[in-house]
C-alpha cells in the first residue's frame, strides 16, 4: 500500500499533474487539467476486489461525464507477473455506456513522464530499496 502512495505522490507531482490526495470531490487520486487526464492509480492489478473496482470506474464514467473532453484511466503501476508490467497494457472499457482507459504497467509510466520515464523509475526504485 505505501508503495502505491509513493507512486501517487511521484505521478500526482510530475509536470501538469495535481496530487489530489484524499477528500477531493471526484474520488479520484490525480488530475491533469493542462492534458485533459482524470487518473484512478492502484499499485498492482489485484489490488481492487470486484465491487471496488465497480466503485472506481464508477467515479471515473462519472468524472467523464462531467467532462468529456478529459481521458479517464484506471492505472495500476505493476501487473500480477514483471513480464506483463514490462510489456504494459491499453484497453477502452465501456463503463455504464461510458469510456475509460485501462492502462497498466510501463506504458501507462510512458504516458504520465514521457521521456523521464527510466530516470524517475530508478530514482524511486532505489529510494524504496533504500528502507525496505
Amino acid at each position: 500500500m505505501k508503495i502505491g502512495e509513493i507512486w501517487q505522490e511521484v505521478l500526482g507531482n510530475y509536470d501538469g499533474y495535481i496530487n489530489l490526495k484524499t477528500g477531493h470531490e471526484s474520488g479520484l487520486d490525480i488530475l491533469s487539467h493542462i492534458k485533459k487526464v482524470a487518473i484512478e492509480l492502484k499499485n498492482r492489478t489485484n489490488t481492487d476486489n470486484a465491487s471496488s473496482k465497480k466503485s472506481n470506474f464508477d467515479k471515473l464514467a462519472n468524472f467523464k461525464k462531467k467532462n468529456p473532453e478529459y481521458t479517464c484511466i484506471y492505472a495500476n503501476i505493476n501487473a500480477d507477473t514483471e513480464k506483463k508490467t514490462l510489456k504494459g497494457m491499453i484497453k477502452n472499457i465501456k463503463h455504464n455506456d461510458i469510456e475509460i482507459q485501462h492502462q497498466v504497467g510501463y506504458v501507462f509510466l510512458k504516458f504520465i513522464l514521457e521521456d523521464d520515464i527510466d530516470i524517475i523509475i530508478d530514482f524511486v526504485k532505489n529510494t524504496i530499496n533504500k528502507y525496505i
